[in-house]
């Protein structure tokens, strides 16, 4: 199987590329890098049992999205991986360098902007292990089979994947043009908050139709377009739920505690008393608590909430609380209207168990209400 193909192989050398590209297909002999376009990309997706829904097949036999493909071709080709984050930000098209990998800018078919995402050389001359890439490809490539909807634009466009000459794996997306909502925060910029909140719950309820749980909801790993609609970003610590983390070799069980800001965790990935109970609702959690940052545009205050994620149930209660009550003073002091219910609404997002929490599509619904309220009360 595919997953135990690269376990063998380990952390990708030059050897272990050229075997890539022997099993998984070639680039083309120009130097250009080339990638498999959506209409010849066969992700199969497999049903599970009855109102499950369903889940991403990760067990095929050979990995498609490696393949490269003339039909989406990048117009600049990519030369070797670079060797550390340090060194990626030094580069006139980098968008964005992290611990697993960096983007860079690219166009395909002339004009039609796209990002290169890839992942680092090591100084030994090894490719970083490209789990976290393989994972945002399978996602990303499943979440562009699903019939269209608005939901979908706030996750970015799937444009293509596959390997250099030299066999490195990279992926192509879209272009998102605007911001990281950190960014926007820190240079206090006003923003629709609750608006920002239903983009990312429906990015999340797309993601829950694949039982992908994303991990790693922050600030940074959300982006904010020009019109002020959110996109989720990095899925590089996602995991999965029921099928995809019983049994898949890429979303397995002890993936579910990923690295990452630990302060956007829910307490289940902290509190012993939550042990086995990680869910898409861990997700919620974490966007309650983006919307409380970006509704007060600080987040020195959330530090009591947070440590009292590994404490009793009645002692988070406790810190939920005062939170949301200086979370509204703050508001008010930056002159931020808050919809009546809203609050409330974060509160339940924020609750100490996931099964009393709502889901990203229940949340999604919520905030929806309360931006129509206040569209209503706008127009009396």
């Amino acid at each position: 199987m595919v997953g135990a193909t690269l376990g063998r192989l380990g952390i990708f050398g030059r050897e272990a590329g050229q075997r890539l590209k022997e099993v998984f297909g070639s680039g083309q002999q120009d130097g250009s890098a080339t990638a498999q376009s959506d209409e010849q990309f066969n992700l199969s997706l497999a049903r599970p049992l009855a109102g499950e829904g369903f889940w991403i097949d990760f067990q095929e036999s050979r990995l498609a999205c490696w393949k490269t493909d003339s039909q989406v071709k990048a117009d600049h080709p990519l030369g070797p991986s670079i060797g550390d984050r340090d060194s990626a930000k030094s580069m006139m098209d980098c968008i964005a360098a992290g611990a697993n990998g960096y983007c860079t800018s690219n166009t395909v078919h002339g004009d039609t902007r796209v990002v290169v995402k890839r992942t680092f050389m090591l100084e030994d001359g090894q490719l970083q292990d490209p789990l976290g890439l393989w994972k945002e490809t399978r996602v990303l490539s499943a979440v562009a089979q699903l019939p269209d909807s608005s939901a979908k634009d706030h996750l970015p466009k799937y444009c293509g994947s596959g390997l250099t000459d030299a066999g490195e794996p990279y992926m192509l997306m879209e272009h998102i043009d605007g911001r990281s909502l950190e960014s926007a925060l820190s240079d206090d910029a006003r923003i629709d908050y609750v608006r920002i909140g239903i983009g990312i719950t429906s990015a999340l309820e797309i993601l829950n139709e694949l039982n992908v749980i994303h991990q790693d909801i922050k600030p940074d790993n959300i982006l904010v377009r020009p019109d002020g609609e959110a996109v989720v970003i990095d899925f590089g610590t996602a995991s999965g739920q029921r099928g995809i983390a019983a049994y898949s070799p890429i979303f397995k069980k002890e993936q579910l505690v990923p690295d990452g800001n630990q302060a956007y965790h829910a307490p289940e990935y902290e509190n012993p008393g939550l042990a086995n109970s990680i869910s898409p609702k861990s997700d919620v959690w974490s966007v309650g608590l983006v919307m409380l940052r970006a509704v007060t545009g600080s987040s020195d205050f959330l530090s009591a909430l947070i440590d009292a994620k590994c404490r009793t149930p009645q002692e988070y209660q406790a810190a939920l609380e005062s939170t949301l009550e200086v979370t509204g003073v703050i508001a008010e002091s930056r002159g931020a209207e808050v919809p009546e219910g809203f609050l409330a609404a974060i509160s339940a997002m924020l609750e100490f168990h996931p099964d009393q929490r709502p889901s990203a599509a229940e949340a999604a619904l919520l905030l929806k209400a309360l931006a129509l309220e206040d569209c209503q009360m706008a127009g009396a």
